[in-house]
């Protein structure tokens, strides 16, 4: 059992590999890399800062619920909305949000599959290079 002070520890380390994602696709995006690998970094980024609000919230009552959560960016944003009461994702970041969360949780940014086929990633306005 931790501590409450290994609680917040525990959050805080969460929160800085996800901040670590989301610096590794600007990384990947300045070096014009894979825009799925882009997207996925930043998807994995958005996930685990957000669930890293909620156990420095409230670890006891959020660490039991993140695995229910799972990749779900759309859940896991709105459990950090009612956790925080911070509207996050506000009109086309939240639409955005559920579009990205589509591919994301079913790993399609991941795995090639008949999404690098039919998909276009950079015809998502969260992937555009910057110039």
């Amino acid at each position: 059992m931790l501590s409450y002070h290994g609680k917040q520890v525990v959050s805080r380390a969460m929160y800085e590999k996800g901040r670590a994602f989301i610096g590794a696709a600007i990384l990947v995006n300045q070096h014009k890399g894979n825009e799925s690998v882009v997207l996925h970094l930043l998807c994995q980024g958005l996930e685990v800062v957000l669930k890293a609000l909620l156990l420095a919230k409230n670890y006891d009552a959020y660490k039991p619920k993140l695995v229910k959560l799972g990749h779900n960016l759309v859940k896991v944003a709105a459990a950090a909305r009612t956790a925080t009461g911070l509207h996050i994702f506000t009109h086309g970041a939240h639409d955005e949000l559920v579009q990205m969360n589509k591919f994301y949780s079913e790993h399609l940014l991941r795995y090639a599959s008949n999404f690098d086929i039919f998909i276009d990633p950079s015809s998502h306005s969260i992937a555009h290079k910057s110039p």
